[in-house]
């Protein structure tokens, strides 16, 4: 067998225990830079070393009974382009720890777990309470926002996990899980409505206006009031301008009234962001 021939059979990924055959060409490949030995005992095509899939292949393969979490977890279960810094293993502690994995000694219940090529991976919920732990926010919005993870998946991970780090942190996430944000900005604004003591809200839940279906970031409903929140990623470009629009209208001549904020006034302007938000929904609840 050659090394192309292991490459593809692999996948880009060689474990050089079952190629011991071609030590001698590997050795020549490595110095020529055509091959990477990205962990003890595994190689990678140097042009796929920088790719998270491959890098999380690759771990596994060195650590084959251990966990793959965090991040990586996250790009390889539900979301496809999570962007990962390292990769995250969980199990028993090694001698060496390769440059670019992080090696966490703790157990991951065997029901919290999905399969993944030839190893595991912590399923979607633990995934995105890990990440919470981790300071990662953006993988509870985006899971909530794809149905890959629910309050109800959460709170049932969270009560399977045995005591470890993080206690506080998840039951942080499962507090935020109850808002329902879909975004970071929008998380932050659900926590400033919280400590600001503002309720009667609820965060991207369907509606109907004039016969058509929305989803408005956050709704007083008994106020008939909609929160907003405008970021660049997603409300630039000709299309969203129009829609937005749209969108607009549509809730006016619904007789919704409709408050905009940005991710900058959630942050920098919060005082301002409560004063608004106080201003308008009082004076328009319904009983």
């Amino acid at each position: 067998m050659s090394i192309e021939s292991a490459l593809e059979q692999g996948r880009g990924i060689i474990v050089t225990r079952e190629h011991r055959h071609l030590r001698n060409q590997f050795a020549r490949a490595i110095a020529a830079g055509e091959l990477v030995r990205l962990f003890p005992g595994v190689l990678v095509a140097s042009n796929l070393s920088a790719d998270p899939g491959i890098r999380a292949r690759a771990a596994l393969a060195w650590q084959p009974g251990h966990v793959l979490m965090g991040p990586a977890a996250a790009l390889v279960t539900f979301w496809r382009d999570c962007p990962v810094d390292a990769i995250d293993l969980a199990g028993a502690n090694t001698r060496l720890v390769p440059d670019g994995v992080r090696l966490h000694q703790v157990s991951v219940p065997y029901d919290l777990r999905v399969a993944w090529e030839a190893g595991q991976a912590t399923n979607p919920a633990l995934t995105v309470l890990d990440m919470a732990a981790m300071g990662r926010w953006d993988a509870l919005c985006h899971g909530l926002r794809t149905g890959s993870v629910s309050l109800e998946s959460l709170s049932w991970a969270d009560a399977t996990l045995p005591w470890r780090h993080g206690v506080s942190s998840r039951a942080e996430c499962l507090l935020a899980a109850s808002g329902n944000p879909w975004s970071v900005p929008e998380l932050d604004l659900h926590q400033l409505y919280r400590s600001a003591g503002i309720t009667g809200w609820v965060g991207n839940q369907p509606m109907i206006c004039g016969g058509r279906r929305f989803i408005p970031d956050v709704a007083f409903r008994h106020a008939r009031v909609i929160v907003e929140v405008d970021g660049r990623s997603h409300h630039d470009g000709p299309g969203s301008f129009e829609s937005d629009r749209d969108r607009h209208n549509s809730f006016v001549a619904d007789g919704w009234a409709v408050l905009h904020v940005t991710p900058r006034m959630i942050w920098n302007e919060s005082r301002l962001v409560i004063a608004q938000t106080r201003a308008v929904v009082p004076g328009r609840w319904r009983d």
